[in-house]
């Protein structure tokens, strides 16, 4: 009996995700700072603006499914998703290639994401260094630390 061929895989997207430990309170400090970089907390505004420039947002929305998140989209595409929980997703529709694509969203969370988020949390939590979870080895392999930022 012939064995069938598999229909080939196409993969239209490359996610990387990692968890902060947070609550619903700081969902808000999270919103706050990608929609009007804002904060309630003893944080320097030109620093806030800074933080949200760069991650050059098109949208930011507050959104309910099982959990509630935030939703924020740059204007090169890249979608990010904070969930309640401490969830993040940050996903990219794949442009040239997969490592490509991969690299891109890993830069984009060391030198504007993590940046944003250390800043807005120094003052509650020390907070170890976090990587994205869902990494390919390619790139975790070839991944250097955060630079250390004085506030």
């Amino acid at each position: 009996m012939p064995t069938k061929t598999p229909a080939p895989v196409k993969i239209d997207k490359v996610i990387l995700g990692s968890w902060y430990q947070r609550t619903t309170l700081h969902l808000t400090e999270v919103y706050d700072l990608l929609k009007t970089a804002h904060s309630r907390l003893a944080l320097k505004q030109e620093t806030l603006k800074k933080h949200q420039q760069a991650l050059q947002l098109k949208s930011v929305t507050r959104e309910t499914s099982h959990l509630e998140y935030v939703k924020a989209e740059t204007k090169t595409g890249l979608v990010l998703k904070f969930y309640e929980d401490g969830l993040y997703t940050l996903e990219s529709p794949i442009k040239k290639d997969i490592k490509q694509t991969s690299a891109a969203l890993l830069a984009y969370y060391q030198d504007k994401l993590n940046p944003a988020l250390n800043y807005i949390f120094h003052l509650v939590l020390q907070l170890q260094r976090s990587w994205p979870i869902f990494m390919p080895n390619h790139l975790l392999q070839s991944a250097s630390l955060p630079k250390i930022q004085k506030w």
